[in-house]
């Protein structure tokens, strides 16, 4: 048996060559190659069974090995090796076949136990199932199929080289998005990929499937079915629930219902991502059938509950109470299932980079604060936290961290911005410039001094002259009354507001509204810049 260690640090090969005892294992030779190239070379001429190799090599991918030696048609078993700890890094690996991964620097122990592991699975030689296995370059057709790319010309092309495609009136899509999955948990990504391999073989072997990835962000696992696939839609349900079966957080697949082929593939890939969206955080059962009764996941974007998250955020007010409040109007309804918390942490993510632009926009020495790794979500959901609880805990440690970065290099006149921007923020609030000094743990009268200084105007005139703006945009754009005007944005008493609104436009609110209805456009600034 032969062995082939392919990475472009020469000292990594030396020393995998030193830690692992070949002879013992079965291993008679050692090959070593230091870029793509000399291993493609290597594989042609002899053809090793066992390949160890790093996931980037020089400027290169080790992916482009492993298309070699499916194209080679090897029964090679493939070992990943990487620098990096993120899944983004070695998931076409483990596409395109590989079967374990180790992380530099590598460790004895994990290395001979990988190694032992692979050499046992070759020794096993276990029965092929009929049907002939599909290359790489084969299932990124089915991929391309399902994705609607030049779909007619991939379709007959598909047909050419499978007669059962062809003959096929019918196809389904089961799909699974692997957000929540605990894939840096130890072992899993390997158990996880020893089932795919089994169903991908039992569904290429029978000829009536295939699975790959769709490559987003995140792990993401396709099955596309066609012809006769009922018995393989139990199969799959059986050998999920075996998977399942000491999971905390449980693999399960969205369905498509039925689809007429061709023509139908892209419709089933959305209905079985609409499926496994409707997933709980623990759901158990493995097969999520679309339902055209199902409640749409939609995202509620609440602007003045980001509002308060970002007053709390200027302030140093602690960020608890309103990432409640957020939370609870973005997830109506208490919907946690898998849906709703990705895109709810893929919005916060949105909103946490727009802040992060605001505070470098203000302080030349603030540095971004990174937004917390999909893995600590993962590792929140394998504790058995809820969805809501989760997310509340994640988002409010961030908020906190990018606070404290941010209160380390504010000055004075930034200082003064922020004032202003939560004055923007909370206009139609009450708000008494003692309050708002103690807020921002400011003397009122030096807020109130230095506000004047770097904005040219008071803290009472520059809030009016807010509230006034907006009246401007409700007379033109609402039917409100002039009182519930006054009221929305913030003065106790309309009268006053009347006579303020005069002062600023020379009209009374009624006559604004008569010369300028449905002409007004909203020039208004929204914050963060």
């Amino acid at each position: 048996m032969k062995v082939l260690i392919v990475d472009d640090e020469r000292h990594v090969v030396d020393a995998i060559v030193l830690l692992v005892p070949w002879e013992e294992l079965g291993i008679s030779a050692i090959l070593t190659a230091f870029s793509v190239e000399e291993a493609k070379n290597i594989l042609h001429r002899e053809a090793p069974e066992l390949v160890i190799v790093d996931v980037v090599i020089g400027d290169m991918l080790g992916t482009e090995i492993l298309t070699c030696i499916n194209e080679l048609k090897l029964p090679a078993k493939v070992i990943v090796i990487s620098g990096y700890d993120d899944y983004q890094y070695i998931r076409g690996m483990f596409v395109l076949g590989a079967i374990d991964y180790l992380l530099k620097p590598i460790e004895q122990e994990p290395l001979i136990e990988a190694v032992r592991t692979a050499a046992g699975q070759l020794e096993e030689s276990p029965s092929k199932p009929e049907g002939t296995p599909l290359s790489a370059y084969q299932r990124n057709l089915y991929r391309s199929l399902l994705l609607a790319t030049g779909h007619d010309e991939i379709y007959l092309q598909i047909c050419r080289e499978n007669k059962k495609m062809e003959e096929a009136s019918l196809c389904q899509v089961l799909y699974s998005d692997g957000f929540m999955l605990p894939i840096y948990s130890e072992g899993y990504l390997l158990e996880l990929n020893k089932l795919l391999d089994v169903i991908c073989q039992k569904l290429e072997g029978d000829g009536c499937g295939t699975l790959f990835s769709i490559n987003t962000s995140i792990i993401d696992i396709v099955i596309f079915l066609y012809g006769d696939f009922s018995m393989a839609v139990d199969f799959i349900a059986r050998k999920v629930r075996s998977f399942n079966l000491d999971k905390r957080i449980p693999l399960c697949f969205g369905s498509s219902l039925p689809q007429p082929l061709p023509g139908g593939e892209a419709l089933g890939l959305g209905q079985a991502r609409m499926g496994a969206e409707l997933a709980g955080v623990k759901e158990r059962r493995e097969i999520i059938f679309f339902d055209q009764s199902s409640p749409k996941m939609e995202l509620h974007t609440e602007p003045d509950e980001e509002n308060r998250l970002f007053s709390a955020l200027l302030t140093g007010e602690d960020p608890g109470g309103a990432l409640d409040s957020w939370l609870c109007a973005v997830l109506k309804n208490k919907q946690e299932n898998r849906g709703m918390i990705k895109r709810t942490w893929e919005y916060f993510q949105f909103l946490y980079e727009k802040w992060n632009r605001y505070f470098l926009n203000q302080y030349p020495d603030y540095e971004a604060v990174p937004f917390p790794g999909i893995k600590q979500l993962q590792a929140s959901a394998k504790m058995g936290v809820g969805g809501k609880a989760m997310l509340q805990e994640i988002f409010g440690d961030s908020l906190k961290t990018m606070y404290a970065h941010k209160r380390q290099v504010q000055n004075s006149r930034s200082r003064m911005r922020e004032v202003a921007d939560y004055l923007e923020l909370n206009y139609n609030k009450k708000i008494q410039q003692a309050e708002c000094a103690a807020i921002f743990h400011l003397n009122k009268d030096y807020m109130s001094r230095k506000f004047k200084e770097e904005m040219g105007v008071g803290v009472v005139e520059y809030i009016n002259q807010i509230r006034i703006n907006k009246a401007k945009e409700l007379l033109c754009n609402t039917d409100q009354t002039i009182q519930e005007v006054s009221d929305h944005i913030g003065f106790a008493d309309q009268k006053y507001f009347s006579r303020q609104f005069k002062k600023e436009t020379s009209l009374s609110p009624t006559e604004y509204r008569t010369r300028n209805k449905n002409n007004h456009s909203d020039r208004s600034a929204h914050l963060p810049r």
